[in-house]
């Protein structure tokens, strides 16, 4: 899985404003509204590719395609709610973003028992300890947006360092529902760190 984004050089003030006071009306309400409908269509397509898995050994790319547009959807409305970058965020799964470049790569084979065993014990031992570890990343990443605040309405720079964990952040927890999709091949690590190649 490939998730990288730009760090801008500098960073508008006026949109730094208005997303921070006024973004949950006019970015996060109306996105977050389409994205319960898709996350219907993303029950279906997990259900799905699941028994395509136990059934035929291999995943089925419309389901493939669809969860890498739907995580990069979610990914470019994370970025504008953590002002990790400018611009309003595409709606719609097959958009683009000129600062996110995301890929998650077919699976060439996927293991049958392992689909199984996560399918029915995943929230166990896949999403329950690392939501604990997300959740203290969350605490981290929200007094980091604070203090980056202030950082770019005065400098117009967002701290690289903040901008480093925000993004590992983002990373982190995406890995995590790719291995719940079946879409990542290994248990997720404790960290958002890039694969190595």
């Amino acid at each position: 899985m490939e998730l990288q984004t730009v760090h801008q050089s500098q960073y508008s003030k006026t949109q730094l404003i208005l997303r921070s006071f006024f973004g949950v009306f006019y970015i996060v309400i109306p996105q977050v509204v389409l994205l319960i409908f898709v996350e219907i269509a993303a029950l279906y397509h997990y259900i799905y590719s699941t028994f395509h898995i136990l059934l035929k050994g291999d995943y089925p790319r419309n389901s493939h395609l669809f969860f890498e547009n739907f995580f990069h959807w979610g990914a470019r409305l994370h970025l504008r709610v953590y002002n990790l970058n400018d611009g309003y965020p595409a709606m719609g799964l097959h958009q683009k973003d000129e600062y996110l470049h995301f890929k998650v790569p077919l699976p060439e084979s996927v293991n049958r028992k392992q689909t199984l065993m996560r399918f029915i014990l995943g929230p166990l031992y896949i999403l329950l300890p690392h939501l604990v570890v997300f959740a203290f990343r969350v605490l981290i990443c929200q007094m980091m947006a604070v203090v980056a605040f202030f950082a770019v309405l005065f400098t117009k720079k967002y701290p690289r360092g903040m901008f480093k964990f925000q993004v590992e952040t983002l990373r982190y927890l995406v890995r995590v529902y790719m291995y719940f999709f079946h879409l990542y091949p290994t248990y997720p690590p404790f960290h958002g760190k890039p694969d190595e190649e």
